[in-house]
């Protein structure tokens, strides 16, 4: 015999009150399993805000707004250190091997020392001139 909230002398929750325990519940009962991938960034978040999950978002994106407008919740990663390896490939046949090659070469050294903080413009922000900072 199948017992209800009112047989247990209950009064039957809401459906809201019951679909904000289901998550917590579900998250804390299963172990993670990735069942939607993306490579997009926006549509990671979109994902994440129709409820299909979590995801990692680079500071970059989360710094220039990517999850305003929606109600995804940002928390940082506490005592990790994340990077990632960034690569340029080429066709062998391609008539401009030696821009590639420039290109990475400039990559290789720019990228070897770490990036600093940007500086905050000055000026008017008008045109690259005398005062406009950057």
């Amino acid at each position: 015999m199948r017992e209800t909230w009112e047989d247990a002398g209950m009064a039957s929750p809401s459906s809201s009150m019951l679909s904000g325990l289901v998550r917590p519940i579900t998250f804390s009962c299963s172990a993670w399993e990735i069942a939607l991938k993306a490579s997009s960034l926006h549509t990671l978040v979109q994902m994440v805000d129709n409820g299909l999950g979590l995801t990692l978002l680079p500071k970059m994106a989360i710094d220039s707004g990517i999850t305003r407008g929606t109600g995804v919740q940002v928390r940082p990663v506490e005592g990790k250190t994340f990077s990632r390896q960034i690569g340029i490939a080429w066709r062998a046949s391609s008539s401009r091997k030696g821009d590639f090659a420039l290109l990475a070469e400039y990559f290789r050294d720019e990228l070897a020392t770490p990036l600093l903080p940007q500086r905050k413009r000055t000026g008017t922000g008008k045109g690259r001139g005398k005062g406009a900072g950057i």
